[in-house]
């Protein structure tokens, strides 16, 4: 129903049918099952270009990061700073379809003919079956994934090979300092952050991991992270490191569905 109804909006915004609708919504929780939505779509073209403008949703992945840095520089303007970032992603989206929908995916969209479902309760055991496949989705993410990486990289942090106690000078700041020029224009051109951006790769939420990681094991995690982040950022980068995170690469396992 909300696909029917949004159906004109969507093709005067992004140059699709109604139908793309539901797959950007689903962007906001995962990317993941947001583009396995698009299946839905006959046409090739709407579903590319749908594929597309997902990424630019903000994720529940990315909303740790977001948390972290809002509480540690904005505490008493924390909602509008978390809506501008909501709203930039989809400012970009919009402006990316735009684009696209001109140049690469020019041409009409398919029709878009529905038979319209009637309303219907959902059932207390099919909430709870619901819920409970996520929560597991989620353990076993965090169980096997973000664990692995967050391994890995106290690993990295922990090795030495020109010897000294500075974790400039481990293995994972050897790694962060030969990538963290290239994001010097942007404001954050330290080694922590080049090697949180080159973890978030895999999964948004290790970006978070990893300045636990860097933060250490002195203080509680909330306050070595806040201390670390309070060392490394200023406000300013802090807003830039943040739209970094919500328009680079997503992570690792949005590519492999997309393919």
């Amino acid at each position: 129903r909300a696909a029917f109804t949004l159906d004109i909006v969507m093709h005067k915004i992004v140059g699709r049918h109604g139908k793309a609708f539901i797959p950007m919504i689903l962007g906001f929780g995962c990317g993941v099952p947001a583009i396995m939505a698009t299946r839905t779509m006959e046409n090739e073209g709407d579903r590319m270009l749908a594929m597309m403008l997902i990424p630019f949703m903000s994720c529940t992945s990315r909303l740790p990061i977001y948390i972290i840095f809002i509480g540690a520089f904005f505490a008493e303007h924390q909602g509008v700073v978390l809506l501008s970032i909501y709203l930039l992603g989809i400012f970009v989206a919009l402006v990316v379809a735009a684009i696209l929908k001109r140049t690469v995916f020019k041409g009409l969209s398919s029709p878009f003919v529905m038979e319209l479902p009637t309303y219907k309760f959902p059932s207390i055991k099919g909430i709870l079956l619901h819920t409970w496949e996520k929560v597991k989705d989620f353990l076993k993410k965090a169980g096997t994934l973000i664990l692995i990486c967050t391994v890995i990289l106290w690993i990295l942090e922990n090795v030495f090979p020109w010897g000294g106690n500075d974790p400039k000078m481990s293995l994972l700041g050897v790694i962060g300092s030969f990538f963290a020029p290239i994001f010097a224009p942007l404001g954050f051109g330290t080694w922590q952050a080049a090697v949180a951006i080159i973890a978030g790769l895999a999964s948004k939420e290790v970006v978070v991991a990893t300045f636990g990681t860097l933060a250490g094991m002195e203080a509680s995690d909330n306050e070595g992270i806040t201390n670390l982040i309070h060392d490394t950022f200023t406000p300013l980068s802090a807003i830039s490191f943040m739209a970094f995170t919500l328009l680079y690469t997503p992570c690792v396992a949005a590519i492999a569905t997309v393919k």
